[in-house]
């Protein structure tokens, strides 16, 4: 059995009993000091201006008074640290991949343009005059789109047919165009 908290002051109790309705006074008589003046007043506003029946209100009170007898037992309540209530609000991806393939399908494919023989011939004789240390401008196919790599040349590798500006290798089958920067 829980404890009951010490009886209201005799002044708290006159205000109760000014403040509060008649269908409050039949339900929660004065002798219950679980119910402080402020749930009264709730009871009160309830009984007279939202015009609660009297079985929801009679639900209501014992509804306050089991909360006012859990919080004489346990104490009040505390409220979560703040990592533990943002926790629940931790993303979650129900279909994994989902997003993934969505971006992809908004993504368009270039096709790979055919390269003349021209072009072939162009891009032939700029590839025989580059060295390690020029700066070049390449226009050159990646992953379903032309990208354009600018950068000094680390290295060009005839046997593998492939240019490498900077950090980055491209297959001389990649390039479109290839220019020589100033």
């Amino acid at each position: 059995m829980p404890e009951t908290p010490p009886k209201q002051h005799a002044a708290v109790q006159d205000f109760c009993a000014q403040t509060e309705t008649n269908a409050v006074r039949k339900l929660v008589p004065q002798e219950d000091t679980l119910l402080n003046i402020e749930t009264r007043k709730l009871l009160s506003f309830w009984a007279t201006k939202k015009g609660v029946s009297a079985p929801e209100l009679e639900y209501r009170a014992r509804v306050l008074r089991d909360i006012a007898v859990r919080r004489g037992k346990d104490g009040p309540h505390a409220a979560r640290a703040h990592a533990d209530r943002a926790r629940q609000f931790m993303p979650f991806a129900a279909l994994k991949g989902y997003h993934e393939l969505a971006h992809e399908q908004e993504f368009v494919r270039q096709p790979r343009r055919d390269m003349t023989d021209e072009r072939a011939r162009i891009l032939s004789e700029t590839v025989a005059t580059l060295r390690k240390g020029d700066r070049v401008r390449a226009v050159h196919y990646e992953n379903g789109a032309y990208a354009t790599a600018c950068g000094v040349i680390a290295g060009v590798d005839l046997a593998f047919r492939s240019l490498a500006i900077e950090k980055k290798r491209i297959s001389f089958d990649d390039i479109l165009s290839l220019e020589r920067l100033q």
